[in-house]
């Protein structure tokens, strides 16, 4: 959702994810909620190695922590311009 922050939305998730009748195992929630970030933040934090639902929390709030203070500025911009291009714009 519009506004909902990266560890209230994954947080969501996992309860979620432990309500279902026949759990799925963590490595497919984890893949689910890597599906659904949003961008850059999905970008970003696609290739992390990440197995739990704390590295999740961890490496998203490091990240976000990154693109507010302008860490990321180069690539976001790059992908951005490459997503640009894909869709046909200029």
């Amino acid at each position: 959702k519009q506004g909902e922050k990266t560890r209230e939305f994954i947080q969501k998730w996992r309860i979620q994810c432990n309500k279902m009748k026949e759990p799925i195992f963590e490595t497919q929630a984890l893949s689910l909620i890597r599906k659904n970030l949003s961008q850059p933040l999905k970008s970003l934090i696609r290739n992390a190695p990440i197995e739990t639902f704390a590295e999740l929390i961890e490496q998203a709030n490091s990240i976000e922590e990154g693109i507010k203070e302008g860490y990321f500025d180069g690539i976001i911009a790059h992908k951005n311009k490459e997503d640009n291009k894909k869709r046909g714009r200029t």
